[in-house]
């Protein structure tokens, strides 16, 4: 399969979709592991499905230290996708003012995991097209 990399740095923030047939739980737990991110489950972030009419529930992993400022958030759940446009991508990373070292060591790591499929830099023309707009109040 072909892997594709986009690359805009938009005010240092940056997107990504990532593929890979990993539990939410385990790639964190890998990630943690094997670098030194300090991944954390913090309170799943909530969405309110109009086609469900209910709210769905999203996790969300965060490491705040070393200047590590990201966000892995897992886009499917039982009952849909947070990001409907990116449904073929199981998770989000959030990149915020993240050094360029620790979102390339970051992505370094992410290939290196058996399971991992394609990682694809989400541009901010893409973003703007989204229908749910939590991840367009994230930049």
């Amino acid at each position: 399969m072909k892997k594709i990399g986009l690359e805009i740095d938009q005010n240092n923030q940056f997107l990504y979709a990532f593929c890979c047939t990993v539990k939410d739980y385990k790639l964190v737990w890998q990630l943690n592991k094997n670098t030194n991110f300090n991944y954390r489950k913090e309170k799943d972030i909530p969405f309110y499905s109009e086609e469900l009419s209910k709210k769905i529930y999203f996790n969300q992993y965060k490491d705040d230290k070393n200047n590590n400022n990201t966000t892995i958030i897992y886009n499917k759940n039982k009952d849909g996708f947070l990001v409907s446009e990116l449904k073929e991508f199981d998770f989000l990373f959030l990149f915020n003012w993240t050094p360029i070292k620790h979102k390339e060591r970051l992505i370094s790591e992410l290939k290196k995991i058996k399971e991992y499929v394609f990682l694809q830099k989400i541009t901010q023309k893409q973003i703007l097209k989204f229908k749910n707009k939590y991840i367009l109040a994230c930049f």
